[in-house]
């Protein structure tokens, strides 16, 4: 469990079931959101015994493009902010 599924969990809890992202943006920037299992096709939910219907899926996003994907579409200010970054290349 991450930051983001703590999110969610208590947005859900406080909002009710249409509540179904949660997204955190501070030091990192992630999300997490649910979705149906069956639909999750690289993990065999029979083959582990996961019987709920829904799963908790995180998309660590801020590692998007950390092998040179999104260079062809970062702004003259996305390249200032990451290279002032203590994290340059990765958040």
């Amino acid at each position: 469990m991450n930051d983001t599924v703590g999110q969610l969990a208590a947005a859900s809890h406080k909002y009710g079931p249409e509540c179904t992202i949660g997204v955190v943006i501070g030091y990192g920037c992630n999300s997490s959101y649910l979705e149906k299992t069956s639909r999750i096709t690289k993990f065999d939910a029979k083959a582990r015994g996961y019987d709920h219907e829904n799963m908790i899926v995180v998309t660590e996003w801020e590692e998007f493009g950390k092998h040179g994907e999104l260079d062809d579409i970062l702004t003259q200010f996305d390249r200032e902010v990451d290279a002032a970054s203590v994290h340059k290349g990765k958040q």
